[in-house]
């Protein structure tokens, strides 16, 4: 066991999206021909990119891997993790980043039976044992049904484990469900706090909101303030504004020189 120092601890924080908003985002993935998850990893890998000032992007995805009919009424976890990669220039349209999403994403499904482990192996990234390699950041979207399974004997229901350490610095699930969509974001409380968190996912649902408005816009140029910021920024500027007039105010002119 690691000493109580090196551990790396984590907590959650759980969000909602508006019902409207939802609805609107089911049927801007329909119009384009991806699905839901597409479009929200090319929102998600957005904000990253205009956080870290970076244009390409790996997000790592879980994926059932229960492509075959005679797997899906097995009982086990056949989970298997995508790393999608992404370049994602500024000047991009975001509809253009959405077909260039789906054409990664689509190519990862067909080779998803590659197991993570080879995937390692061959790419031999540099190694550290503080951080899991090749990405750092997981996107899941779930639309499995969430309500308790009845079998003789026996109920199932869903249960969120927490075992309060990070295994990557930012995890955001997300579930699709009738009430719009929502989920919670697991991060690494030495990298962020409660405050950040709050502000990244007001971000996030302004830049889906954004994006729903308008498609063909530029990455650099989607809205990603809240009202609230906005109007800060308002005040800042005007505050600026104002100490720079009453500077240029008492400026005296230099005596002249005979």
């Amino acid at each position: 066991m690691a000493p109580r120092s090196a551990r790396r601890y984590s907590t959650f924080f759980s969000f909602s999206l508006p019902t409207t908003l939802s609805a609107e985002l089911r049927e801007l993935a329909r119009r384009e021909g991806v699905t839901l998850s597409m479009l929200l990893l090319a929102a998600f890998q957005t904000l990253l990119a205009r956080y870290s000032k970076q244009d390409d992007i790996s997000v790592g995805m879980s994926i059932a891997g229960r492509n075959r009919v005679e797997l899906e009424e097995l009982i086990g976890c056949f989970l298997n993790t995508l790393v999608l990669r992404t370049h994602m220039p500024a000047n991009l349209r975001f509809r253009e980043l959405l077909q260039r999403v789906r054409e990664t994403t689509l190519q990862a499904y067909a080779h998803q039976e590659l197991p993570f482990e080879k995937l390692i192996e061959a790419l031999k990234p540099e190694r550290n044992p503080s951080y899991m390699p090749l990405y750092q950041v997981l996107l899941d979207v779930i639309n499995t049904p969430s309500q308790a399974v009845e079998v003789p004997n026996l109920t199932l229901s869903p249960m969120t484990s927490d075992t309060g350490t990070a295994k990557l610095e930012l995890v955001m699930d997300v579930w699709d469900s009738d009430n719009g969509l929502g989920g919670l974001v697991e991060y690494k409380t030495d990298l962020f706090d409660r405050e950040t968190i709050v502000k990244m996912l007001g971000h996030f649902a302004t830049l889906l909101g954004s994006i729903v408005d308008q498609p063909d816009t530029r990455l650099s140029a989607l809205e990603m303030l809240t009202e609230a910021e906005k109007q800060q920024q308002l005040i800042a500027e005007a505050e600026r504004a104002e100490a720079h007039h009453h500077r240029f105010l008492n400026v005296k002119p230099k005596a002249l020189v005979p």
